[in-house]
């Protein structure tokens, strides 16, 4: 009887924790080549810090099991430091998996190159999504809702659209204060203009309807049919221009290039020329200066 009674809390415990277990499993990497002779020991412990955040906070109250959780990397790569006052650039990147496949495809792969933020040794970081004082907790917290929406998005249509409009909320807020890195009017290639480009009205509805065609219609049956999986691949690409008509200059198309591009040369490439050939002139007219080799034969 005491047997049953311990295998049921255990039992018990194992469920609390697999409820618990959060989204995302991240690699976290500070370099600090660019600044010569540093305190090693402030930098490992930023590092700590920041993988503690991004791993064991829960950013939502869907139930993950240990291995669902997604798999992402933040290198941040330091090139000013004074005064506890950190500079540099970060680079983030998420996969998701392939069904009835070992394969992972990209969903993000970003360089912010305006990273800029206080951070004392030692310091923990809170956890308040959206109204944080610390602009290095608004920084994590705005890059894990962005990685959520896309593959929430990925697996149901517009299943993330809540997590993008966290995101939205942290750099419109962040952007209103004045914080260096937000404001989407200053350049085009920072967090502000990249949400933007993807949550923007005009845009919005179809980058949803794209990123779910490709990835649970397309990628996901490749190993069912893959003349149907090409199919709606090919739907989500024919998606492209109209984002390009509305927003020339869109953050998400050159995020679309740098993940999509070398996976789709090779999807086409066990395609018929009928089946590929309007995707990739689609593909040559937005991006111009890539040099493509579909045709193998």
């Amino acid at each position: 009887m005491k047997r049953v009674s311990v295998l049921l809390l255990f039992a018990a415990f194992a469920t609390l924790f697999m409820s618990q277990a959060a989204e995302l499993q991240c690699k976290v990497t500070v370099t600090t080549d660019r600044l010569g002779a540093t305190d090693d020991d402030y930098f490992t412990r930023l590092e700590e810090t920041i993988s503690r955040y991004l791993n064991d906070n829960r950013f939502t109250n869907t139930t993950f099991a240990p291995g669902e959780r997604i798999a992402c990397n933040f290198l941040l790569e330091v090139t000013d430091f004074d005064s506890d006052r950190v500079k540099g650039r970060l680079s983030v990147q998420s996969t998701r998996p392939v069904y009835g496949s070992s394969y992972m495809t990209t969903m993000l792969n970003f360089r912010d190159n305006d990273i800029s933020f206080d951070y004392s040794r030692g310091e923990s970081l809170d956890f308040r999504p959206a109204d944080n004082d610390s602009e290095l907790a608004s920084i994590l917290d705005f890059y894990a809702y962005l990685i959520l929406g896309l593959d929430f998005n990925s697996f149901s249509p517009s299943g993330g659209n809540q997590y993008l409009s966290t995101a939205e909320t942290i750099a419109t807020g962040r952007s209103s204060s004045g914080s260096q890195g937000w404001d989407c009017f200053s350049t085009s290639d920072n967090r502000g203009s990249l949400i933007n480009s993807i949550t923007s009205p005009a845009v919005a509805g179809n980058i949803a309807s794209l990123i779910y065609t490709y990835h649970r219609l397309g990628l996901d049956r490749m190993s069912i049919s893959m003349p149907k999986a090409v199919q709606s691949v090919n739907q989500a690409v024919a998606t492209l221009p109209s984002i390009m008509q509305a927003a020339p200059m869109s953050v998400f198309l050159k995020l679309f290039g740098e993940t999509k591009l070398d996976e789709l040369q090779g999807i086409y490439s066990k395609a018929s020329h009928d089946t590929r050939d309007a995707s990739v002139k689609i593909l040559g007219d937005i991006y111009p200066t890539r040099q493509f080799n579909f045709d193998y034969d």
